[in-house]
C-alpha cells in the first residue's frame, strides 16, 4: 500500500535532516576561509622569477651614484612619502622671490654624508612640495637622485633640507623603498649591514 504522506521524506529522516541544516554554512564558511587562506599564502610565496625582497634595518649604508658614489649613513624612515638628503648650500640660476616660481629651474646644491665627504650636483627643480615635520609645514625643492642599497639602484625624488640638526643626513622614504624593500627594525646588527 502506498503512503498517503505528501512528504517525500520518510519520517524517520526527517530528525536527520533538520540536524544537518546548519551544516551546509557552516561547510561553505570553511572552505571560503580556505579559498582565501591559500590565496594569501601564494601571495606571500614569491611567483618563479619574481624578485627577492631585500630587508633592511632602521639606518643603513646608502650611496648616490649620479656622479661619483657618496656614501650616507641614511635613516630608513616608512613614514616618509619620498626620500631627503641634506643639502648644506644652494643657489638657484636666476632665482623668483617665489618659491614655486623656481620650479623647473636649474639648482646647484652640494650634498654633505655626514662623514666629511660632499659633493656639488645640479638638478633642475622638479617640484616644490608641503612638507609636515614634528615643527610643522614647511616647502622644500624636489630633485631626482639615483640612489643604490645593498645592489638595489633607483632614480628617485628626493627633498632637499636642512638636516645639519639631525643625525642621519640622508632620509630614505616610501618611493625608493616600494617594491624592492622590506623593513625589520628588530634584531638588527648594523655591522652585518655595512658595505
Amino acid at each position: 500500500m502506498a503512503n498517503s504522506s505528501s512528504s517525500p521524506v520518510p519520517p524517520g529522516r526527517v530528525f536527520e535532516l533538520a540536524s544537518l541544516r546548519g551544516v551546509a554554512p557552516r561547510f561553505l564558511a570553511a572552505a571560503v576561509l580556505a579559498v582565501i587562506a591559500g590565496a594569501v599564502v601564494l601571495q606571500l610565496r614569491p611567483a618563479t622569477g619574481a624578485r627577492t625582497k631585500r630587508v633592511l634595518g632602521p639606518t643603513e649604508l646608502v650611496e648616490h651614484v649620479d656622479a661619483e658614489a657618496l656614501p650616507f649613513e641614511a635613516r630608513v624612515d616608512t613614514g616618509a612619502t619620498t626620500c631627503s638628503v641634506h643639502a648644506a648650500k644652494w643657489a638657484i640660476e636666476d632665482e623668483a622671490d617665489s618659491m614655486i616660481d623656481n620650479v623647473g629651474k636649474v639648482i646647484r646644491f652640494c650634498v654633505e654624508n655626514g662623514q666629511g665627504g660632499a659633493e656639488w650636483l645640479e638638478r633642475k627643480i622638479v617640484e616644490l612640495a608641503t612638507v609636515t615635520t614634528s615643527e610643522g609645514e614647511e616647502q622644500r625643492y624636489k630633485v631626482f637622485m639615483t640612489l643604490r642599497c645593498q645592489g638595489v639602484e633607483k632614480r628617485v625624488l628626493v627633498s632637499l633640507n636642512d638636516r645639519s640638526h639631525m643625525q642621519y643626513p640622508l632620509l630614505i622614504g616610501r618611493n625608493f623603498l616600494e617594491g624592492d624593500f622590506l623593513v625589520d627594525v628588530g634584531d638588527y646588527d648594523p655591522v652585518q649591514h655595512v658595505r
